[in-house]
């Protein structure tokens, strides 16, 4: 028969104790992980890592709350292999979503590794499953995602943990999802809140229709040297696109206000014209 082992946790900023729990009926995540594509012989440990955190966090931030376990395992009375069951409660502060990662252990030789996520919904019970299914077979260094193996070190499509999807715009860096230039996921998107105007400061924080967003504050005015178009500040003395006023398109070299198509960038926008452009000295 199979062996069911069963855990309870609560997300606590310090630590995972029971006094941190939000006392809000039934709502959990729970973690089962399986072991079937392995003989109960070959399973000496399996090592836990939960990583629980609130809505405005990630898994890698400082207030996050993790908890890490070892358990040891006897094959006996296992014949059917192993499962373990971990019901996660939210604390005060990691109440939005858990990351679970489980490696299986034959001595100290890793077998597998298998991951996945769930959001928390209060008053309810969601699932958060880890197999190892024997359609598959994956290398040590790689995830075991359902039927697939993933490289999730660099995978977009499951980065870190199986199912963790970068947002666009991102990249997967040794198991985590980057914005490039200090971006946040914003719909799943990768965004700067420091200038957009639908995401200024925050996400979902849109700007009025006279507002750029400056700074990741909305505002009316531009900073020096820079007049508003929309939603957007612009230099009318480079920029290609309102070259010496908004709307003003110029289909080659803006400079000083002044659209310039003796050079023609080669893919639009401003360049150096003898580098970038093709053209000879003195053009």
């Amino acid at each position: 028969m199979k062996r069911t082992l069963f855990g309870f946790l609560c997300l606590g900023l310090a630590s995972p104790v029971v006094t941190s729990c939000r006392e809000v009926q039934g709502t959990e995540v729970l973690i089962e992980v399986y072991t079937n594509r392995f003989a109960v012989e070959e399973i000496t440990s399996v090592e836990l890592e939960i990583i629980g955190v609130g809505s405005d966090q990630n898994p890698r931030d400082d207030r996050r709350c993790l908890h890490r376990e070892t358990i040891e395992l006897d094959a006996a009375n296992a014949e059917g292999g192993f499962e373990f069951l971990f019901s996660v409660r939210p604390g005060d502060h990691c109440n939005d979503r858990v990351y679970a990662k489980a490696t299986l252990y034959s001595g100290n030789y890793p077998l597998a590794t298998g991951a996945g996520w769930q959001y928390f919904e209060e008053g309810s019970s969601h699932r958060l499953q880890i197999s190892f299914l024997n359609t598959i077979e994956c290398d040590t260094s790689s995830l075991w995602c359902d039927d697939e193996c993933s490289e999730g070190q660099q995978s977009l499509e499951h980065c870190g943990w199986c199912g963790n999807e970068c947002p666009e715009g991102a990249r997967c860096d040794r198991g985590w999802c980057d914005c490039p230039d200090g971006g946040i996921d914003c719909d799943g998107k990768c965004t700067d809140t420091s200038k957009d105007w639908r995401n200024c400061g925050e996400c979902w924080n849109e700007c009025g229709p006279d507002e750029a967003c400056v700074g990741g504050s909305c505002t009316s005015e531009c900073p020096a040297g820079r007049d508003r178009c929309g939603h957007d500040c612009v230099d009318f003395q480079t920029n290609p696109e309102h070259c010496g006023g908004c709307g003003t398109p110029c289909i080659g070299i803006c400079s000083g206000g002044t659209c310039d198509t003796g050079c023609v960038p080669r893919n639009g926008g401003i360049c150096d014209p003898i580098e970038q452009c093709g053209c000879s000295a003195g053009q």
